[in-house]
């Protein structure tokens, strides 16, 4: 699995806190802990780090480089400007657009039986275990051992 990196400003906001529902704007590389609920909308400007087991309760725009770490979740549409990197057993409810290249660990879940998604990147790699609900579209090339 990918390790947090150390050089990043580590966001921490448990399920227990309160967060207004709205926006959540990050301007620096993020990080946002394990364990962490939230549930908003969320723009990061540079690159961002969803911990393990991190849940997201909204829409996530970033423009660099997005990685969910293992367990991570998204009930909502992704939109990253740059790559986007799904550590094991992530799940995405909702459309899943990189500019740049998509990569898919193994045991995560894309989208429902109930709600399909798209899946959209430049290029796109998928590994063995990958379950998609819904459509994939390589602009250039996608490769998959699944």
């Amino acid at each position: 699995s990918m390790p947090l990196p150390t050089d990043c400003h580590l966001g921490r906001m448990d399920s227990t806190d309160t967060h207004p529902p709205g926006h959540q704007r990050f301007t620096d590389n993020t990080c946002i802990a394990a364990g962490t609920a939230l549930r908003c909308d969320v723009v990061c400007e540079r690159d961002l780090h969803l911990g393990p087991h991190t849940r997201l309760l909204g829409n996530l725009k970033v423009k660099g480089d997005l990685f969910l770490h293992a367990g991570a979740s998204v009930e909502g549409h992704v939109l990253c400007q740059g790559s986007l990197s799904l550590d094991s057993c992530c799940r995405i409810d909702g459309v899943m657009t990189a500019l740049k290249h998509l990569n898919i660990a193994g045991h995560c879940t894309l989208g429902s039986e109930r709600s399909p998604t798209s899946l959209i990147a430049d290029t796109i790699t998928l590994h063995a275990g990958v379950c998609i609900h819904g459509q994939i579209w390589a602009r250039s090339h996608g490769v998959t051992d699944a």
